[in-house]
C-alpha cells in the first residue's frame, strides 16, 4: 500500500528577530531536533518556569549571572537530551542531626557530608562519602587508581579520559594521571594571567559580535604553569566569548594530555562547545586562533 506524505510547516515560538519553523524536508541536519520541540513545549506550558520558582534564591543579586531558572532549564533540557554528566563529581549531602564528621560547608550553606562520586556516562563506578571540611578532589586519585587498575585488567589496551570540573584541577590528580598514561580533561579557574591571556581574543570576539549581532566564540591555545602549584607548563585551551549580556571569558579546560585533540578546531568542536556529536550552535560564530 503506498503512504502519501503530506509536507507541512511546523510554527514555534521566535528566537529574538528569528523565524523557527520545523519542516521535513531537509534531510539528516542535526540529531539535536527535539530540543527545539522541548524549548516550544516550555514555551507555551512553562513547566520549568513553575519549577525554578518553588526555589528561593539567597545569592547576591549584584553577583548573579544566571537565574535560578536558567540553571533549572540547563539541567533539565541536558538530561532529556542526554548530554553526559562529569566523570568525577562532588556533591552535598545534606545533615539534620548531631553526625560523626558533620560540618558546615559555607558553598552549600548548612552541614553536610561531601560525598565523591565517578561516573562513566550514565554508570556509577564509585562513592566515596567524604567529610566535607575537605578539597573537593581529596581521595580522587585513591579511586581513580581502583577503578584504572580493574578496567585495564579486562581492556588492557582501552584508552581511558578523566574530565571533571575545577575542583579537580589539582597537581597530584593530574601527575598521576601523566605517570599512568591517564587523558585528562579539566576545568581550570580563571584568573587575571588566563584572562590577559585572551585580551585580545575577546576584543575581536566583542568586535563580531557588533558586526553581526550574533554570539561570538574565538578559541586559543596555550601553554600555562601556575607559579607554585604545578610542577610543569600544561596545554590549556581558553574561550573569548561575547554576548548579548557582554564579554565572557572561560577558561574550558587543561588538555595537556588529551593527546588525539591535536587542535584547538577538535577541541571547540567536541568538548568546550558543550554539543553532543560534534555539532556547535549555529547561532553562534566561532573561530580558533
Amino acid at each position: 500500500m503506498n503512504t502519501d506524505c503530506n509536507q507541512f510547516v511546523l510554527g514555534f515560538h521566535p528566537l529574538k528577530q528569528r523565524e523557527i519553523r520545523a519542516q521535513f524536508d531537509g534531510g539528516a541536519i542535526t540529531s539535536d531536533g527535539g530540543g527545539l520541540l522541548l524549548r516550544e513545549v516550555e514555551k507555551r506550558i512553562g513547566i520549568l518556569q513553575q519549577f525554578a520558582a518553588c526555589f528561593t534564591d539567597y545569592r547576591n543579586a549584584d553577583l548573579i549571572e544566571h537565574t535560578v531558572q536558567e540553571l533549572v532549564a540547563q539541567r533539565v533540557y541536558g538530561l532529556a537530551l542526554g548530554y553526559e554528566d562529569l566523570d568525577l563529581d562532588a556533591t552535598d549531602d545534606p545533615l539534620h542531626g548531631k553526625q560523626e564528621g558533620r560540618f558546615f560547608h559555607g558553598y552549600y550553606g548548612h552541614y553536610c557530608y561531601l560525598p565523591l562520586y565517578i561516573f562513566c556516562g550514565e554508570f556509577l563506578l564509585g562513592a566515596r562519602l567524604r567529610s566535607s571540611n575537605i578539597d573537593a578532589s581529596a581521595g580522587s586519585v585513591e579511586e581513580l587508581k581502583r577503578i584504572v587498575a580493574q578496567i585495564r585488567s579486562v581492556w588492557s589496551g582501552v584508552r581511558i579520559v578523566v574530565r571533571g570540573d575545577s575542583g579537580f584541577c589539582r597537581e597530584e590528580l593530574m601527575a598521576w594521571c601523566e605517570a599512568e598514561g591517564v587523558d585528562y580533561l579539566l576545568g581550570l579557574a580563571k584568573n587575571e594571567r588566563l584572562k590577559a591571556e585572551i585580551e585580545k581574543e575577546m576584543g575581536e570576539a566583542k568586535a563580531q559580535h557588533q558586526e553581526t549581532g550574533r554570539a561570538a566564540r574565538l578559541f586559543k591555545e596555550l601553554l600555562y604553569q601556575t607559579r607554585k602549584s604545578w610542577s610543569r607548563a600544561r596545554r590549556v585551551v581558553a574561550k573569548a566569548e561575547h554576548l548579548e549580556k557582554g564579554r565572557k571569558p572561560a577558561i574550558r579546560g587543561d588538555l595537556s594530555e588529551y593527546r588525539s585533540m591535536v587542535s584547538a578546531g577538535v577541541v571547540r568542536r567536541t568538548v568546550l562547545c558543550a554539543r553532543r556529536h560534534g555539532e556547535s550552535d549555529p547561532g553562534a560564530t566561532d573561530a580558533v586562533q
